[in-house]
């Protein structure tokens, strides 16, 4: 028989031909099995790059506090100043005319030290920004800052020591719990703000509950849900914030701490201390130390030392 009968044979036989090619059923079956290996793989993924990302964010803590401790050993021991009383939440780090961290630290540090890799990316460049604009780090800086107040009107209840130079803490007695004086030496740390009595909160790793909307401008005025920023003119910021009685509390966040000594901690599920406010991811591991003169209510959350 000729090759060519035999191939004749084969288009003709219909059970050859069936052996020759996927099914239907076949084909579905091939693609119910990558889909689930992508429902199983994608989450996997998704968790490397968030544990990426929080070396990334402990990293950039630790230039800027190896960055400010540079410049403190070129000037006298003193760190970059707040050149203020310190009525604001620590990611301040430019007020025209008052101060200007990224101009203080430019010959130690880059810009990208201000930006977490978790949050959304704004601009603090200077080209970026009006001269008069106040520019928002994404993490927090406690260079001189919560310095008490020589205004007696108003009141910065319970700060006792701020961290001006190398050595310093940060000490604290809380209006909450006098006597019970608390000491800190982080000098950046993750933007972690409770608002006491209500639940609110300014944080700048996302709510893992999906409950604290962002907020972002980029060179912009001030317009916001909330009354947090005594501010006129324009402003650069990006945080998630959410702070009335019917907001949620955010869930718990993983967040990393920049010390004097240049290590750097974090904390995993890190929760809310409020001892006014009832929340079920209460956390004895974080103390909330003064972060706005408006009755003390906003707090920086720090690790107990």
């Amino acid at each position: 028989m000729t090759n060519q009968k035999i191939l004749l044979l084969r288009k003709e036989d219909p059970l050859m031909r069936a052996t020759t090619a996927f099914t239907l059923i076949e084909l579905l079956v091939v693609i119910t099995i990558i889909v689930v290996l992508l429902a199983l793989l994608v989450p996997a993924l998704d968790r490397a790059i968030y544990q990426a990302h929080l070396l990334q964010c402990g990293a950039k803590i630790k230039a800027g506090v190896d960055g400010g401790s540079q410049y403190a050993f070129g000037n006298r021991r003193y760190y970059p100043t707040h050149s203020w009383h310190g009525g604001h939440i620590p990611n301040w780090v430019r007020y025209p005319g008052l101060f200007d961290f990224p101009k203080d630290l430019r010959s130690y540090v880059g810009l990208e030290v201000f930006y977490d890799p978790l949050a959304e990316e704004i601009d603090l460049s200077e080209a970026a920004n009006d001269p008069d604009a106040i520019l928002l780090a994404t993490n927090g800086w406690l260079f001189d800052w919560a310095r008490p107040d020589t205004d007696p009107n108003v009141q910065w209840d319970g700060i006792k020591r701020v961290i001006k130079r190398v050595g310093d803490r940060l000490v604290y007695d809380p209006i909450e719990d006098r006597g019970n004086v608390r000491t800190f030496s982080v000098l950046v740390t993750d933007l972690d703000i409770r608002v006491q009595g209500n639940g609110g909160v300014i944080i700048e790793h996302p709510d893992p509950n999906g409950g604290v909307p962002p907020e972002k401008y980029q060179n912009e005025a001030y317009i916001t849900r909330l009354p947090v920023l005594p501010v006129f003119g324009k402003i650069t910021l990006f945080w998630w914030i959410g702070g009335s009685s019917n907001m949620p509390n955010r869930g718990r966040l993983d967040l990393n701490y920049g010390y004097m000594d240049g290590s750097v901690l974090r904390l995993n599920d890190v929760g809310i201390h409020d001892p006014t406010f009832p929340t079920p991811i209460s956390d004895d591991r974080v103390w909330g130390v003064i972060a706005s003169s408006d009755m003390a209510t906003r707090q920086q959350q720090l690790p107990r030392e």
